[in-house]
């Protein structure tokens, strides 16, 4: 504290706001996977080669006026996915261009523009074909994929797929 009058040298820390607890979820989603790309390199011991490391692969979907599509330009790649429709549920349909393998994980990360938006969303499968379907983060509702409340020029899903070969697998 402070000696002067009428000055608060307190430090004033507000709430987390659901935009700061999605993002410090995807931090750590992203530390996980770093460390689980370090850790399933290809390693020789004593002469014996170890199986075959896992395969993670990513795309970016930007949220346009005219409808989700695959985000490529000079900062952004898309490793994994060849395409991206709407299907008759609303679900996003990601189909990826490496179905070999199994799944080891998938995960969904919206951007700042969609946390700030109240949007989570969630994958299913991963093998050939990925489903995501977002909700709003308040009330559970489901938000079609092809809803305007998605759309913005900065509105991006990231994804991530992590396979493991057939022969790696257990």
């Amino acid at each position: 504290m402070t000696d002067i009058p009428g000055v608060d040298d307190r430090v004033f820390e507000p709430e987390p706001t659901v935009r700061d607890r999605i993002l410090a979820v995807s931090w750590v989603v992203m530390i996980i996977f770093g460390l689980l790309i370090f850790m399933t390199r290809d390693v020789v011991v004593d002469g014996v080669e170890a199986p075959p490391a896992a395969e993670v692969t990513g795309c970016v979907i930007r949220f346009t006026p005219t409808g989700p599509v695959i985000h490529v330009n000079a900062t952004h790649a898309c490793t994994g996915a060849t395409s991206v429709t709407v299907n008759d549920e609303g679900s996003l349909r990601i189909d990826q261009t490496n179905g070999g393998g199994r799944i080891a994980a998938v995960t969904v990360a919206v951007d700042e523009t969609l946390a700030g938006r109240g949007v989570s969303c969630g994958a299913s499968g991963g093998v050939g074909t990925t489903l995501v379907r977002c909700f709003d983060s308040t009330t559970g509702e489901l938000i079609r994929a092809d809803s305007p409340r998605l759309v913005g020029v900065l509105s991006n899903l990231w994804l991530t797929w992590v396979r493991v070969p057939s022969s790696a697998a257990t």
